[in-house]
């Protein structure tokens, strides 16, 4: 039975509710209802409050319809009401009738589902009941259906009451829902009346889907004028993209053309109708009300009942937003009778004609991304504009500029938001600029909006010149946005500014990805957002807690991602999926890439729609909206290939900087290759930049430089991740093999030290991201027919060895030998090349022992192969015998040198270069052993025979005198090396130039003479230009700077400048470290004359730590017994010494004579000098007969090597003299 409403007063203002049609998204309305309901009966104490005790009228359309005639007309609770809408949308969309008939689904089904929900609430007999009802106090209630044979009028009311004036059909109740649920291709129609006058009806989804006026005309209509009301609320089915209707199949029934047009133009009527209520009841503050979700719903069709979850969940979402909850705080105030305003209905009925320019019309996207981080500065700078209106005769333009995913729309509705708030407009027109298509839509609703009349969403023409005269004529300050601007040449022969109004009236925003719209007014770059914007964002996201950890982990997380919005916010959302703590994304964005990249929530606000002829919105991620961006390169489908080829390979070289030399060298050797930029067989750089310009307008690249110094340009690092991804895997191998090709083909045609620094680093940030690809996709695994990839990877490893990065360049020359080995054979010459370049990239990072045995075994091979007198062959033999040098095998380096030298002599002659090269370094073996004499008479020789045969000025004969000079300075002849070092460097300036790094290194050489002369301030200025060179040509971690920085320290140091020299070593040593390693044999060095600073500070502690870690590896690399653990030896007993520490410092000296013995002989000066410090350390010991025979043995000694009268023999023979007069006396140890 019907259950009557309780009495209220008869006076109190009326509160009025309508329901827009939607499909199975009515549950949206619901949920809101639910919401409201609740908080009426906490407010009142009631526990299950009634919508039908506390609304005078209800009204709905098609899903609004059914869930109105629950509530008002049934007299369902929300909470019945949700659970009876549930089970029927799951009864009738289930099942799909077969191809042929009226309709999708079943409308028996429906029928039958609202008849049982009528028994239930009713009683059983009851399915037949009408729609009018006996009790006059009931919440009164109508639906809207339309006659299908005449769309254009009217729709029809089926009311639950008998009005004074045309009331109507009293239909059943099933009937009443029946009709205005019959939305065409989904059920049939149904026919209503008596018999043989029966009328056709569907839904009135086309005409009136949001109902509210026809709620206001009723109210009037049946409570009369005079009728005060304080509430009403329209709600929704949630926003959505204007709709498109599609001509009927054959297997459907016709609808008529006229029912077609209606369609398409009634398809924005619930937003246009919400939108003209608003305007008409701007002046009755706190009546009016409309709730609709903002975002989310878009993509749930009509049908889809499994995804009334989903709908719940965004409507939730949309329900906790603040300023809805405000809003619904005032609904609830007036259904509890609290509100303390009420407007007569007659006066809403004069509202509806207000003339065109007396209200504001904001006409934009209202939902904002959910985890929105305001860029303020990009507000402020385009407001700004706008208000310096330097032309007033013409719109104000500002271009927000980027990459697709960086928030330039959103940075765009902020604007609208905060433009509207402020009123910085009375009108704001948000235009979809992606087509002339989506255009016309645009300006549809832009007339609509201002009330055009005999308005016809057809008339594109008619509607833009409406709404510009609008703008025009009634100088209304208005806003326009056009949106994704990215494709101008859509529009054809049209121009843009077409779209533009006339005068200064207007403010025009324009989104794109395309560079050349820059042009068109002020342009703001939003690639990037600040980093604390960034950071905020991915907080906000992931919704982690904001520790101190958490911070500095997020800070690196949105570098990596380059700043970029969208990439940030799939960020935050894998990790807030994931339950990921924040430590852990980069490990999951280095090893599952593309999943990282590509994976959304099912919740997402970043939406789109691709197609202009389409319904589907398709939800963005960083791939998808870089994809729409290859889709507007233009060109043939060769061009297209060309360009997008062009674009993958840079992405698999470094993408910070790319030069288009690389192209054009391996292009103009490989003319099939990029066919688009060759013209008459030859490379056309004009074409190549015409390409890259194309790529930069559609915001493929970062940056583009066109220069006199050549063309240069820069990948985003997440477009380049996006760019290897989007093809194939066998397809990613091929890119990183022509990316080595490309590299080499550049190297093997320009000299390595012609080479600018810029040049260099850029090359060499190439060779590391091909060795990257390695270890990706093995591409130097290969076969025979790959003779060309191996050649060229040959090619990269000797750079990068030459430019000191010998990790990377072993890496490489190994993976060369290797394949050499397997495919070429171990014999063969190509091989033995690979493997000495291999021992020379070892010998450079001083893994002396195994480049001696590689350069053994190739000796042996080329012996076998090619013969003793092959060039080759000499080659190794020299090869070995500077690594026997290196490691203090003298005897053994010398009789190698000898005998190669002998041998070029004999193959060559005696004034080839090889064989004077030979015997140079043979005099540098001498100098090695202390056999200075005899390695200055050598050296002499050589340069004399290099004058003569090559002449003073050539590049060897300069190499020459340095060693030389070199050979002086050992001899402590410092003002000949001097002279032969200023000379040397003189002529390098002018033959190979003062930036040559041979120049480099003579200028080193001569600073350290100036240092042995003492001369500090001279060798400072020398060793400081020297270092400002390296760093400019070679770059600050080149080990040659590396050296040069250390070398400036010590003449620091000399000068008494102790801290500067301190701080120097300290912040280098890492440096040196990393760049060769901590048991490298110059970082020991380094680490050597670093404790010799901290000691000659007094800082004993210190460098006694240094010295012994040094000694330790030195012996540990190089062997106990190698004349460099000498320097070692003395360093670390002398800060024993001064700490008086001698009982340690007593097997040290024992170990220094006896290595001293080992490397120079008994009966080396150097040996006796350390016997001498020995005895002297015995002797303030005050052990008197361990000291006698050394100091006797000393002078012997010394009297032999020396003779009596050399001044160290005279020395010792007076430290005798003292021991044996006085036996106290306190010696001064060395």
């Amino acid at each position: 039975m019907e259950e009557p409403s309780p009495p209220e007063p008869l006076n109190r203002p009326l509160r009025l509710l309508s329901l827009d049609g939607g499909g199975i998204r009515g549950i949206s309305e619901l949920v809101i209802l639910r919401e409201i309901m609740h908080r009426v009966g906490r407010a009142l104490k009631v526990e299950t409050p009634l919508p039908a005790d506390y609304f005078d009228m209800i009204c709905g359309t098609s899903t609004g319809g059914l869930i109105a005639i629950l509530l008002g007309r049934l007299r369902l609770s929300v909470p019945e009401a949700i659970n009876t809408y549930r089970a029927l949308a799951k009864q009738v969309f289930s099942e799909k009738k077969g191809p042929g008939k009226d309709g999708t689904f079943k409308a028996s089904n429906l029928e039958k589902a609202i008849k049982e929900t009528i028994e239930s609430k009713l009683g059983k007999g009851h399915a037949d009941d009408k729609m009018f009802m006996t009790d006059t106090m009931s919440c009164k209630t109508f639906v809207c259906a339309v006659p299908a044979m005449h769309v254009n009028n009217q729709p029809r009311l089926f009311r639950t009451w008998s009005a004074d004036e045309n009331p109507g059909y009293n239909c059943t109740i099933w009937e009443a829902a029946r009709a205005t649920s019959a939305a065409p291709t989904f059920f049939k129609r149904i026919y209503i009346g008596d018999a043989g006058m029966e009328e056709e009806f569907i839904d009135a989804g086309m005409g009136c889907n949001n109902p509210v006026w026809y709620l206001v005309e009723e109210a009037i209509n049946e409570f009369g004028p005079d009728r005060k009301v304080d509430c009403i609320i329209s709600i929704g089915t949630g926003k959505s993209m204007t709709a498109g209707f599609k001509a009927p199949g054959i297997f459907q029934r016709a609808v008529p053309l006229d029912l077609i047009k209606v369609m398409k133009k009634m398809a924005t009527d619930s937003e246009a109708e919400a939108s003209r209520m608003k305007d008409r009841l701007r002046n009755c503050h706190g009546l009016y009300h409309r709730l609709n979700v903002e975002q989310g719903l878009e993509l749930v069709s009509l049908q889809e009942w499994e995804k009334l979850g989903e709908v719940k969940t965004h409507t939730e979402a949309y329900l906790q937003d603040k300023t809805i909850k405000q809003e619904i705080g005032v609904i609830v105030d007036a259904l509890v009778g609290k509100s303390s305003d009420a407007f007569p209905l007659w006066q809403l009925d004069g509202a509806v004609n207000a003339p065109v320019n007396a209200y504001s019309y904001f006409l934009y996207p209202s939902h904002q991304v959910t985890h929105y981080v305001a860029r303020k500065d990009f507000v402020e700078t385009i407001q700004n504009h706008f208000q310096i209106r330097q032309n007033k005769s013409a719109p104000t333009i500002t271009v927000l500029y980027g990459m697709g995913g960086c928030g330039k729309t959103q940075v765009a509705l902020e604007y609208c938001r905060q433009g509207q708030n402020e009123r910085w407009f009375s009108a704001i027109f948000w235009l979809d600029a992606s087509s002339p298509a989506t255009m016309a839509q645009s300006f549809a609703d832009a007339a609509h909006k201002l009330s055009k009349p005999n308005f016809d969403i057809a008339d594109a023409k008619g509607n833009l010149k409406y709404v510009l005269n609008a703008i025009e004529t009634k100088e209304i300050d208005c806003l326009l946005v056009f949106d994704n601007f990215d494709d101008p040449s859509a529009f054809g022969d049209q121009s843009i500014k077409e779209y533009f109004p006339r005068g200064g009236h207007a403010s025009i925003i324009f989104t794109t990805r395309h560079a050349g719209v820059k042009d068109m007014g002020q342009s703001i770059d939003v690639t990037s957002m600040l980093d604390h914007e960034a950071l905020e964002l991915l907080l906000k996201r992931c919704q982690v807690e904001r520790s101190d950890a958490n911070i500095e982990e997020g800070a690196n997380i949105v570098k990596q991602l380059g700043y970029h919005a969208l990439a940030i916010d799939q960020a935050g959302a894998y990790i807030k999926a994931g339950d990921l703590d924040l430590c852990l994304y980069m490990e999951h964005y280095s090893e599952r890439k593309e999943k990282v990249l590509s994976d959304i929530p099912e919740l997402w606000d970043y939406q789109r729609r691709l197609k202009t002829d389409s319904e589907a919105m398709t939800k963005l991620t960083v791939f998808t909206t870089w994809e729409l961006s290859v889709q507007l390169i233009t060109g043939t489908p060769t061009a297209q290939k060309d360009k997008i080829h062009m674009l993958t390979l840079a992405a698999f070289l470094d993408s910070k900087e790319v030069s288009a030399d690389l192209f054009a060298c391996y292009g103009s050797k490989h003319i099939d290759w990029l066919v688009s930029c060759i013209t008459d067989r030859a490379w056309d750089k004009y074409e190549a930049q015409g390409i890259l310009k194309e790529l930069r307008k559609l915001s493929l690249l970062q940056n583009l430089h066109i220069g006199k110094d050549g063309t240069t340009f820069s990948l985003h690092p997440l477009i380049q991740d996006w760019v290897k991804l989007r093809v194939q895997l066998a397809a990613r191998r091929s890119y990183a093999v022509e990316a080595i090709l490309l590299l080499s083909d550049f190297l093997k045609y320009h000299e390595f030290g012609d080479m600018a620094l810029s040049t260099k680093q850029a090359l060499l940030s190439h060779s590391e991201v091909i060795l990257q690809n390695e270890n990706k996709f093995t591409v130097l695994h290969g076969n025979i027919e790959e003779i060309e990839l191996q050649e060229a990877a040959l090619n990269i490893g000797t750079f990068l060895c030459d430019q000191g990065r010998y990790n990377s360049s072993e890496k490489i020359l190994r993976h060369v030998l290797k394949w050499m080995e397997n495919v070429l054979g171990k014999e063969h010459p190509n091989t033995l090349h690979g493997m000495t370049h291999v021992a020379n990239v070892l010998e450079k990072q001083g893994h002396y022992a195994e480049a001696e045995t590689m350069l053994r075994h190739t000796l042996r091979l080329r012996e076998k192969v090619l013969g003793k007198e092959h060039l080759d062959t000499l080659g190794s033999m020299y090869n070995l015998a500077v690594i026997l040098q290196t490691l203090g095998k003298y005897a053994d380096a010398n009789s190698l040198f000898q005998q190669t030298a002998q041998l070029s002599d004999k193959v060559l002659g005696n004034e080839h270069p090889n064989t004077l090269k030979f015997m140079n370094h043979f005099g540098l073996v001498l100098l090695s052993q202390g056999r200075y004499d005899e390695a200055e008479a050598i050296q002499r020789q050589m340069l004399l025979r290099w004058q003569i045969v090559f002449g003073k000025e050539h590049p060897d004969t300069l190499m020459t005198m340095c060693n030389l000079g070199m050979v002086l300075k050992a001899l402590g002849k410092y003002d000949d090396a001097a002279l032969i070092c200023q000379k040397t460097v003189q002529l390098a300036e002018k033959v190979l130039g003062n930036e040559h790094p041979s120049t480099l290194q003579y200028m080193n050489h001569f600073g350290a003479v100036l240092r042995s002369q003492g001369k500090y301030n001279e060798a400072e200025s020398m060793n400081r230009q020297t270092l400002q060179l390296r760093e400019k040509i070679l770059g600050k971690e080149h080990p040659d700077t590396i050296q040069s920085l250390q070398n400036f320290a010590l003449v620091l140091h000399n000068q008494g400048k102790h801290e500067e020299a301190t701080l120097i070593f300290q912040n280098t040593r890492h440096l040196q470290e990393r760049v060769l390693g901590k048991d490298h044999p110059d970082t020991l060095q380094f680490m050597s004359n670093f404790g010799v600073v901290l000691s000659r500070q007094g800082k004993y502690n210190e460098a006694e730590l240094i010295h012994r870690q040094t000694l330790q590896i030195r012996e540990k690399v190089l062997g106990r017994e190698h004349p460099i653990i000498l320097q070692s030896l003395k360093n670390f007993v002398f800060v024993l010494c001064n700490q008086g520490k001698y009982d340690e410092a007593m097997p040290v000296f024992k170990q220094l004579i006896h290595v001293a013995e080992q490397v120079y002989g008994k009966e080396d000066p150097d040996t006796i000098a350390t016997m001498s410090n020995v005895a002297l350390l015995l002797y303030d010991k005050a052990r008197y007969d361990d000291a006698k025979p050394i100091f006797e043995k000393v002078v012997q000694l010394a009297e032999k090597v020396l003779g009596r009268e050399h001044p160290s023999t005279l020395q010792y023979l007076s430290d005798l003299t003292i021991l044996l007069v006085d036996p106290t006396y306190t010696s001064q140890i060395p």
